[in-house]
């Protein structure tokens, strides 16, 4: 299984009515190529965007965590 965050280089190439994506994982020695319709893009961003703010969430949580009191 591939992790976005273990992602070193992404790479994508427009094509006509196709989209291909490039994962390369360097420490796992993985290349992953995915050829998708573009239609996709959308819902690949808006899970990205899921993983970011989800991301976000815990960053906030640490951050309240590490404050001091006054």
């Amino acid at each position: 299984m591939i992790h976005l965050r273990d992602v070193v280089d992404l790479e994508s190439t427009n094509f006509d009515k196709e989209m291909q994506l490039d994962f390369y994982d360097h420490k796992k020695k993985l290349h992953v190529i995915l050829h998708l319709p573009q239609w996709w893009i959308k819902y690949i961003a808006k899970e990205l965007w899921g993983v970011i703010r989800a991301e976000e969430y815990e960053l906030d949580k640490l951050k309240d965590s590490l404050r001091l009191e006054p």
